[in-house]
């Protein structure tokens, strides 16, 4: 079908990327500690490494907490995302851009992906690091846990680590 001739072409693609350049784009997510958890934080470049250290301390916490990370943006991989974010009762996006009026690109498009698959867990977003403000994992941690004791509240995305 379809779908899985698509597939195909990205894996053969990605391959091949990956011999030419060194660095394969086979695999679209990057995981760390997902099994079990119920609470994902979903980040895309470098903040994947400051997220993993976040989940090392929410985990010692007592938080069941994951990172899921978009290698690429585009084509969104809405089919892999909807796997990984499967068990996901709570996920945590942190946007380093913002759609002025709406939120950050990566949590509209998180939410069109798992809309469309009848997926409905509790999303926050937060617009971090904008102006080259650095981000570090006790900001993550801070977020995650804030948006875990506001779930339900429906609100707007929220701004951390942002040079004014």
């Amino acid at each position: 079908n379809r779908r899985q001739r698509q597939m195909c072409i990205r894996d053969r693609v990605g391959r091949e990327f990956g011999e030419v350049f060194g660095r394969s784009y086979e695999c679209l997510l990057w995981k760390y500690r997902t099994e079990g958890a119920d609470t994902l934080l979903l980040t895309m470049g470098s903040l994947a490494n400051e997220a993993s250290l976040a989940v090392d301390q929410l985990r010692d916490k007592g938080y069941k907490a994951g990172v899921v990370t978009l290698r690429v943006f585009r084509p969104f991989p809405s089919e892999a995302l909807r796997e990984a974010l499967s068990d996901a009762r709570h996920v945590v996006v942190f946007d380093k851009n913002i759609s002025y009026g709406n939120e950050g690109a990566t949590c509209t498009e998180t939410k069109a992906a798992l809309f469309e698959g009848g997926q409905h867990p509790t999303i926050t977003n937060y617009i971090v690091g904008l102006g080259g403000k650095n981000v570090v994992a006790a900001d993550l941690v801070g977020a995650t846990m804030n948006a875990l004791e506001q779930e339900g509240e429906g609100n707007g995305p929220q701004w951390i680590g942002v040079a004014v």
